[in-house]
């Protein structure tokens, strides 16, 4: 679907457009804070519409909780760190593991303006660098039964997969990719990925994470394409095991 662009830049251009409201609506982008009047197609992401090879089974998150934007960062932080305390506490742990269990955690922000908004279906990837090589943590789906990325809100998810390898000595974040698929469209203000010491179930230091604003439409014109946004590799800090 096109979209026209406008650039609202004086006070006497909003009065204008609020004048003829009642004509046939168009689509209006105000470029600084990426407000929307209508739902249309707006990826710049060059990424739009990829279809996928196969069908990987997905990982589903341990732990999900969205929080608005009326709370702040530190109670944001206080709610979400004793709800995963919780989780391990309850947690039964396996005896017998054909390779390394890690627990990360994945953050995302959705804007706050009109359409910013989805109810499509996300998932998120994660690259982890280790002794032996690179492991990717396949499809991390990102939808739960309450409502996801709502607008201003925070969603945050625990995760856990098993590194088919055993005696690692460190394991690093690479990369992450998140995407959605349909067109149903999503503005994505920060994507976070962090792997802490004290999520892990065996002795640990360091936090390795990942910290991006990728402020981007994901996007697409089919219902079955999928749109995607790379952080490339800006993984920073190591988990010494």
């Amino acid at each position: 679907m096109k979209t026209t662009i406008f650039k609202l830049s004086t006070i006497a251009l909003v009065l204008v457009i609020i004048s003829t409201a009642c004509e046939k609506p168009e689509e209006i982008i105000h470029e600084e804070t990426n407000i929307i009047n209508d739902e249309g197609f707006r990826s710049k992401t060059e990424h739009h519409d990829e279809e996928l090879s196969e069908q990987q089974e997905s990982i589903l998150p341990l732990l999900h909780m969205s929080f608005d934007n009326k709370m702040n960062k530190e109670i944001t932080e206080l709610h979400w760190n004793e709800a995963v305390k919780n989780f391990f506490k309850r947690k039964t742990m396996q005896n017998k593991v054909n390779g390394t269990i890690v627990y990360f955690q994945i953050s995302t922000q959705t804007g706050n303006h009109p359409y910013n908004n989805t109810n499509a279906i996300v998932q998120a990837s994660v690259d982890f660098d280790h002794d032996f090589g690179t492991y990717n943590s396949g499809y991390l789906t990102l939808n739960n039964p309450n409502n996801d990325r709502e607008l201003g809100q925070t969603d945050l998810y625990l995760l856990g997969i098993c590194i088919p390898y055993t005696g690692l000595s460190w394991i690093e974040l690479e990369r992450a990719n998140i995407r959605l698929q349909g067109e149903d469209g999503w503005f994505i203000t920060s994507y976070n990925v962090s792997l802490l010491n004290s999520n892990q179930v065996f002795p640990a230091s360091g936090s390795p994470f990942i910290s991006t604003t990728p402020n981007t439409w994901l996007d697409n014109i089919t219902n079955t394409g999928w749109d995607y946004y790379n952080t490339t590799s800006v993984g920073l800090g190591t988990l010494l095991l």
